[in-house]
């Protein structure tokens, strides 16, 4: 897996790039460390380009999010490919997706899916992630 971290004003995106699996993991929660050590009020997860995302990629998202909604910090997911998002549904994490996901396709959009966003993740996120 690679990362790349941009940040505008106090929104940090992270670009996901690859499998999000368990061998993911080390990169995944230095990189978000990274970027909430850089004050990010706003954490935006880009899945564009995650190809694959197993139990444990799943857990890392799911314990970011978690531990951010404690804090009343906002966490958004975005352009998840059709697979990725299918397993996000199965998990009932779509909550967390982004209505505004480019990725999505019109048909999807015109359904009017209660996808919305409700999270921004904190330095204190990461401290469960091992």
């Amino acid at each position: 897996m690679d990362i790349t971290t941009s940040t505008t004003q106090n929104t940090t995106s992270l670009m996901l790039f690859g499998r999000l699996d368990y061998s993911a993991r080390h990169i995944f929660k230095s990189t978000i460390q990274d970027s909430c050590d850089s004050n990010t009020h706003n954490m935006i997860l880009d899945l564009e380009a995650v190809t694959f995302i197993d139990s444990s990629g799943l857990g890392l998202i799911h314990k970011c999010i978690t531990e951010a909604h404690a804090r009343n910090v906002h966490v958004t997911l975005v352009n998840p490919r059709e697979q990725i998002y299918s397993i996000l549904e199965l998990c009932n994490m779509t909550q967390y997706v982004s209505t505004s996901d480019a990725s999505l396709s019109q048909e999807e959009s015109d359904s009017h899916d209660p996808r919305h966003i409700s999270n921004v993740l904190t330095r204190d996120t990461l401290s469960i992630i091992d």
